[in-house]
């Protein structure tokens, strides 16, 4: 393992996990402290899976890093897209759904979508 390469992946990760405890603890904000304590320890297993990787794995050619900037590009504008159309839902519909729900549904489609195009540049190609 290489930890001078995740080395700061475990140090803010332990940070925002144990940040996360205290607030979760001494404020009682629940939701907020079990976000940070959660982002945290993701934090530490993503630098923990960075450390165990030769470099050679970890290094994006140029053909991946051009399907993730194109895929990133057209996930974003499918994002815009949704927002607007759940505006002007929420706008004729005003009671069908809440702010909460708009978000959630706007980043599940972002995060889906980037994913899907993704999967298809990579298997197409791009031109």
């Amino acid at each position: 393992m290489e930890w001078k390469r995740s080395k700061n992946h475990l140090i803010v990760g332990s940070i925002i996990l144990i940040f996360g405890v205290i607030v979760f603890e001494v404020f009682d904000l629940f939701a907020l402290g079990f976000g940070l304590a959660v982002s945290g320890l993701v934090l530490i297993i993503a630098g923990l899976y960075g450390a165990t990787k030769p470099e050679t794995e970890l290094r994006l050619d140029e053909r991946m890093q051009r399907i993730n900037e194109k895929a990133g590009y057209y996930a974003f504008w499918i994002m815009v897209g949704t927002t607007g159309i759940l505006f002007w839902v929420s706008i004729y519909f005003p009671d069908r759904f809440r702010t909460v729900y708009i978000l959630e549904l706007i980043t599940l489609v972002g995060i889906y979508a980037f994913f899907i195009i993704r999967f298809y540049y990579s298997r197409k190609g791009f031109k």
